[in-house]
């Protein structure tokens, strides 16, 4: 069994299109062109798909990651080019390159997601936020989850914020463990300089 990793972009056509129906679009290319892709045991076989960590609804992204499981030997370029040849406008596949038996699969070895978040907001306002996440200070917010409510730290899960060019760039946290969705903190960092913000895009650039 072989195994190739993929990396893709979602454009602004299918920003809107849910984790879900990303995995779905991809099972469906496979079949139209014929991909010999291997499927899981059991009495509901399934492609083996495995996708990284999900990209939120309404981010367009340069870097989604997916591994999938061939049953036999698969020319990683080949893959690519016979996966575009039927995927719709704004999901085009980048890149792939065949994985060693043993490696992780992608959601075990991302960690931390990097976005371009752009802003419509006064540059000396940026500015005040940067200030304050430059502090190392506390950021808390209150998070809800099944009828509770509990306050949350959420500095530790952010580590860089830059602004230029009416936008800011941000890594936070992204795995198995720990997420931070970017525009969550930059409204807790403008919450706590007492600024306004409205966010106009938000634009996954990297994993790692």
């Amino acid at each position: 069994m072989i195994k190739v990793r993929l990396r893709y972009a979602k454009g602004d056509e299918i920003k809107y299109i849910s984790h879900l129906d990303t995995l779905k679009l991809f099972e469906r290319a496979s079949r139209r062109c014929g991909l010999p892709v291997a499927y899981t045991e059991g009495f509901n076989p399934r492609p083996r798909f495995v996708f990284g960590n999900p990209l939120p609804v309404g981010v367009t992204s340069e870097c989604e990651f997916v591994d999938i499981y061939f049953d036999k030997d698969m020319d990683p370029d080949k893959v690519v080019s016979d996966l575009n040849s039927v995927m719709p406008k704004g999901l085009r596949v980048l890149a792939g390159k065949v994985l060693s038996e043993d490696a992780d699969n992608i959601m075990n070895v991302v960690s931390r997601s990097e976005y371009v978040v752009k802003v419509d907001m006064p540059e000396e306002d940026a500015r005040k936020v940067i200030d304050v996440y430059e502090e190392n200070s506390p950021l808390v917010i209150v998070k809800k989850s099944k009828n509770k409510e509990r306050e949350m730290d959420i500095r530790p899960m952010v580590h860089n914020l830059t602004f230029k060019d009416a936008a800011f760039s941000i890594v936070t946290d992204a795995g198995n463990t720990s997420n931070l969705r970017p525009e969550v903190a930059i409204k807790a960092l403008c919450g706590q300089v007492g600024v306004e913000v409205k966010i106009t895009g938000i634009h996954r650039t990297k994993l790692f």
